[in-house]
């Protein structure tokens, strides 16, 4: 599994996002997702006394440190949701999105966006009522599903032959992410299919 970020510290489970690794290993570690640290000492025993600072607990770039619960428990629990809120806003930042307008693209360009959809080119699939997401190389394309009914082709058939490619991995629903996940992400769709292949 890949994540979308770290917690570092000594108790045993941490009410943050899916997908975020919660660990007291302080070696050998990759910053370039954003990470956690609780407890004052351990972050401390990681960079040293005159890095931590109270007032600006940001430590260095995707790096942060809070008090334990059981040292300030108000910071503690003000500073979690702070960093819930910018795990959201990195994933927002390094997820690109680009939306596929079937009424004003060339006939060309959407001859080869039906070719590309049924090429054998792994792609995540998030399918609403009136939208598909496609993920593929790290790019959210969006399609409106109305728009192509408007055109006069059958939405469902369209669907359906999306779903007969096995390259095409169509997520039919939000199952995979918990309660607190959805609450986070809100109506942003376009992450949908980017955590579901952080989840695969």
């Amino acid at each position: 599994m890949k994540y979308i970020g770290r917690i570092i510290t000594n108790s045993k489970t941490v009410d943050t996002l899916d997908y975020v690794e919660v660990t007291n290993n302080k070696c050998d570690l990759d910053f370039s997702v954003p990470t956690l640290i609780i407890g004052k000492k351990n972050a401390i025993d990681m960079f040293g006394e005159e890095k931590i600072k109270v007032l600006d607990r940001k430590i260095q770039n995707n790096v942060y440190w809070t008090y334990g619960k059981t040292e300030k428990r108000n910071v503690f629990e003000t500073d979690l949701a702070k960093f819930n809120e910018n795990l959201i806003k990195n994933l927002k930042k390094n997820v690109k999105y680009t939306f596929f307008n079937v009424l004003s693209e060339p006939l060309s360009r959407v001859k080869r966006f039906i070719s590309f959809m049924n090429s054998e080119k792994d792609k995540i699939i998030y399918i609403t009522d009136k939208h598909m997401y496609i993920l593929y190389n790290n790019v959210v394309y969006g399609v409106s599903l109305d728009d192509i009914e408007y055109v006069k082709v059958d939405k469902n058939k369209v669907i359906e032959r999306i779903k007969s490619n096995k390259h095409n991995h169509v997520i039919n629903n939000m199952k995979f992410l918990s309660n607190k996940m959805k609450k986070y992400i809100k109506d942003d769709k376009i992450l949908v299919p980017y955590l579901y292949f952080v989840a695969n």
